[in-house]
């Protein structure tokens, strides 16, 4: 039986946040009205309403660091044909879910990374232990090291001495947040005398 009682549809309304929110705390159930749902009114019984949605992939745009495509789709399963589906029986609309966080991410250096040089006077050095914490979205947080001994984290044939470094986090919102510290290469390794075998001389 086809029923083409008009319906009315009211769809959610666009959302933007600036707080800090995984996309994974975003789901319909997740949010208040007018936002969650869509609203579905002057349905007769036959109509046999049914809503759907579906997120594409989370992407960036200009001035929008994270959005979130929701498409809803309202099919009234008494008119609509799935072999004819232009003839009408279902709309669809794409809700925009946007975050735009404004707190940089949280980043802690060592004070100081010390590190002790072979018997050549020079160390390779690895700058470990910065902990990056208080990002909504951690798997797209950047850091990059730099400072006296160039940029990266892995540095080969450092001589003895004393470096200034700096650390610098930048969240997918483009917020970020950096700490310095120091790197010592220092000279722990005793030194070896070597000494000439005994020479007695005669001068007659």
């Amino acid at each position: 039986v086809r029923d083409p009682s008009p319906i009315n549809i009211t769809f959610p309304d666009d959302l933007e946040l600036t707080t800090c929110i995984s996309p994974n705390d975003l789901q319909p159930d997740d949010l208040d009205a007018p936002f969650n749902e869509p609203i579905v009114s002057g349905a007769s019984t036959c109509n046999d309403i049914s809503v759907t949605f579906q997120d594409l992939p989370i992407i960036s745009e200009v001035n929008n660091c994270v959005v979130i495509r929701r498409v809803w789709t309202v099919t009234e399963n008494c008119v609509f044909d799935p072999n004819n589906p232009d003839d009408g029986g279902q709309t669809e609309h794409t809700q925009r879910i946007i975050i735009n966080e404004t707190e940089p991410p949280v980043i802690t250096c060592p004070p100081r990374i010390v590190v002790v040089a072979g018997n050549d006077c020079m160390e390779n050095v690895f700058i470990d232990g910065i902990d990056i914490t208080g990002e909504c979205l951690p798997n797209d947080v950047s850091l990059r090291v730099s400072g006296d001994l160039g940029s990266g984290r892995f540095f080969v044939d450092v001589p003895v001495g004393e470096y200034n470094m700096n650390a610098e986090a930048q969240d997918r919102c483009g917020n970020t947040n950096d700490c310095d510290f120091v790197v010592r290469v220092i000279d722990d390794v005793d030194p070896v005398a070597n000494c000439l075998p005994q020479f007695i001389a005669n001068i007659g």
